[in-house]
């Protein structure tokens, strides 16, 4: 059986998961041990009750929790309530059942993506019908995509209809294309490596030839 924190989704061992679920409440790498606060204690008057926002995984009160899980089926903060659709955190479930790390809300230094998956550079991006029939809105998504592409990240526009119909198919089709994309990745830092020592190769050996060349003037001027 796996292991992993509730946070970052980092794979942890058996003892790390035992020890932070006996004194955290939950799963928990030992980086994420160092720098979270304890629950509150039962004793305690607090009115945070061990509810979490999904994305931001700030306390929330029972009413926020209570609101929000009805709503969205999901605790989320008042802030992200804003922001993330159901359909994001239904999604979000389908790729955490499968495996597929990724991160809520990721903010690239121009924009927000709804659902970010760094490892194999791609954003996902949910959509309403305003973004098929706005020509201002198809206008601004592209222009947001062609920045994304600059950094290397292709972005997949989802219509939220298609989670709607089947949202367990879609994620294994995500999935998919993020391992295919991820080899890609993969296969081409190595050609880059390959081609790095090939003309490092090919310095040395410049080098070498050159040595040779001048050691063979010298000893025909001598």
């Amino acid at each position: 059986m796996r292991y992993y924190c509730s946070l970052c989704k980092e794979c942890i061992s058996k003892g790390v998961y035992e020890f932070s679920k006996d004194k955290y409440g939950k799963a928990l790498c030992r980086m994420h041990q160092k720098i979270i606060d304890l629950p509150p204690s039962p004793l305690q008057e607090n009115p945070y009750r061990n509810y979490y926002c999904y994305v931001c995984k700030e306390s929330v009160t029972d009413q926020i929790n209570d609101y929000s899980v009805k709503q969205y089926g999901a605790t989320l903060c008042i802030n992200h309530q804003k922001i993330v659709t159901r359909q994001t955190i239904r999604l979000s479930d389908a790729l955490n059942k499968l495996d597929v790390k990724h991160i809520l809300e990721y903010n690239d230094g121009f924009k927000h993506i709804d659902i970010a998956i760094e490892w194999a550079k791609i954003y996902l991006e949910l959509d309403g019908s305003q973004h098929a029939f706005s020509p201002n809105q198809m206008c601004a998504d592209d222009e947001r995509d062609k920045n994304s592409l600059k950094q290397g990240f292709v972005t997949k526009r989802i219509p939220n209809i298609w989670i709607d119909k089947d949202v367990d198919k879609l994620a294994l089709s995500v999935a998919t294309l993020a391992n295919k994309r991820y080899r890609e990745i993969l296969e081409k830092q190595s050609k880059v490596e390959k081609q790095k020592k090939n003309t490092l190769t090919n310095i040395v050996k410049s080098a070498i030839t050159s040595v040779r060349t001048l050691s063979e003037k010298l000893e025909n001027f001598e």
